[in-house]
């Protein structure tokens, strides 16, 4: 009930760009939707592999409802709203400091569209289409 409570209000707040839709004078609600890739770089680690540091960072997503994740090779595909996106993110790039590193350099690229929703499942199937057709 609080979610939906904190999502009315963040939508109440986001005036025209509210993840709303008008088409023939109907506004279709559509729930805000990101997309993001994570890359957390565990800097002045004592050795060159950082499967250590991805691991609890890969636990420490397991363990969170926020947002769904996809581990690839040079990072993380995340989806969710764009606020829980954020603040998982910021708990991620702590991980390498909690395990005592003394520097963490983050990359995140964030795609939120409030047209549609969108996942990370239907940007690679739309690539894909294109591709069947050639």
């Amino acid at each position: 009930m609080h979610r939906q409570r904190a999502r009315a209000v963040r939508v109440a707040q986001m005036g025209r760009s509210s993840g709303r839709r008008r088409r023939h004078g109907v506004c279709n609600r559509v729930d805000p939707m990101a997309t993001a890739d994570l890359t957390v770089i565990a800097l002045g680690r004592p050795d060159a592999s950082a499967s250590a540091y991805i691991a609890e960072i890969q636990r420490r997503l397991a363990a969170q409802d926020r947002v769904r994740y996809v581990m690839h090779a040079m990072g993380t595909s995340l989806e969710g709203e764009t606020a829980d996106i954020l603040a998982v993110v910021g708990a991620l790039h702590a991980v390498p400091f909690e395990l005592g590193v003394p520097r963490v350099y983050t990359v995140l690229k964030l795609d939120e569209r409030r047209d549609k929703a969108q996942t990370l499942e239907n940007k690679v199937t739309s690539v894909q289409r294109l591709l069947d057709q050639d």
